[in-house]
């Protein structure tokens, strides 16, 4: 392991949202940490959804009418999604023939729920493919849990509760392909 450093010019990016007005402290107790738990659920995590959609940290990366299913992915992942899907044969022009959307998510905690009721719209099924646990499968799942028409979503296990994509481990494409 190791690490490095990247200078990355300070007008690279220019983010919208937000009006700086929080102040991170290390007072945990008593009515310090009412507040801060108040701020986390009324002020932070709302910031931190608003800062994802305007800052489109989270993208529909591929959408095409009569898409059936949904892939989502982030990080990492992301790109062995996009190595499987080569692997299994499919371009482009592909995803689009079978009815296939990708969703490519760069903020996972808080899961932005616009961005997924937006790409779960007209879907029959959702696949999340992370590494580890079923995080961001479960936090897609609460987000479309009583909507009307929303899709399945599996990731770990399938339809039938069989093994889909390992939960221990480490994914790389050709597990993602044979998951798919």
């Amino acid at each position: 392991d190791r690490a490095s450093t990247a200078q990355v010019h300070p007008g690279r990016i220019t983010p919208a949202g937000g009006d700086g007005n929080h102040r991170p402290t290390a007072r945990l107790l008593g009515a310090d940490l009412a507040e801060l738990e108040r701020t986390l659920h009324m002020v932070r995590l709302p910031r931190a959804l608003e800062y994802a959609r305007l800052n489109g940290l989270n993208r529909i990366v591929h959408r095409a009418s009569g898409d059936r299913v949904g892939l989502v992915a982030a990080g990492k992942t992301y790109f062995d999604l996009r190595e499987a899907l080569a692997v299994l044969g499919l371009a482009e022009a592909d995803l689009e023939r079978y009815g296939i959307r990708l969703l490519k998510l760069g903020l996972i905690w808080p899961v932005e729920p616009q961005i997924v009721t937006e790409f779960a719209d007209g879907l029959d099924e959702i696949i999340v493919v992370e590494e580890k646990r079923a995080f961001v499968e479960t936090s897609i799942k609460e987000i479309l849990y009583g909507r009307a028409g929303a899709p399945a979503v599996h990731g770990k296990r399938d339809a039938a509760g069989l093994a889909l994509l390992a939960a221990t481990g480490e994914l790389d494409a050709d597990a993602v392909a044979t998951g798919l």
